[in-house]
């Protein structure tokens, strides 16, 4: 099996397929033209939270690597998918740290009450990391947390759903927005609900 960049495609991607000579011409031309974005996007991380240089540069390869095989050109733009798909591979290497901070929770309702605990239960690096998710949720997604930190109510997060899908419907959502919303908060906390290894 081919090795790109010190990793083996069944490495990075779980398959056992070889990437083919064209592949690996086509991803190196990426790697050498978004090389400057890599290290662009590092630095900032590194700014705000810190970590090793070379891990990070690393995951940025292994990103971009992924990411070329795995871009469809009908669903998204590749500036934009690259950009956004490095920042949230750097983000999530992060988070492998704080999720063993938060490994106390297990489950999505319990990180929801801890996202919207009072901020003087979150440590900094905690709060920091709470912030940048919210920032990065779309509008909807945004109005979707609001309304679970709201509902005190409900005993489950199928509850919470339904409440929010008839609240939105009646202010003329379709089903499938409210869905959408639903899932983009759901796939981010699934990132901070730590897993054990057996």
């Amino acid at each position: 099996m081919r090795d790109i960049l010190g990793k083996t495609l069944k490495g990075l991607l779980g398959e056992a397929d070889k990437l083919t000579d064209q592949q690996s011409e086509a991803i190196g031309r990426r790697f050498v033209k978004y090389e400057r974005l890599m290290h662009r996007l590092v630095e900032e991380h590194i700014h705000k939270y810190g970590g090793d240089y070379d891990a990070l540069f690393s995951r940025a390869s292994d990103t971009l690597i992924v990411a070329h095989l795995r871009h469809n050109p009908g669903r998204s733009v590749w500036k934009r998918y690259i950009y956004h798909q490095i920042r949230w591979g750097l983000l999530d290497l992060h988070l492998e740290a704080v999720r063993r901070k938060l490994q106390v929770y297990t489950n999505a309702d319990e990180i929801l009450a801890f996202m919207s605990s009072p901020t003087r239960y979150h440590g900094n690096e905690e709060q920091e990391i709470i912030n940048d998710i919210y920032r990065h949720l779309t509008p909807d997604a945004r109005l979707y947390l609001m309304h679970t930190q709201r509902d005190v109510e409900s005993k489950s997060r199928r509850e919470m759903n339904s409440k929010f899908r008839v609240e939105m419907r009646g202010k003329g959502w379709s089903g499938n927005r409210a869905n959408a919303a639903i899932v983009e908060l759901g796939d981010i906390l699934k990132w901070l609900i730590h897993e054990v290894e057996e």
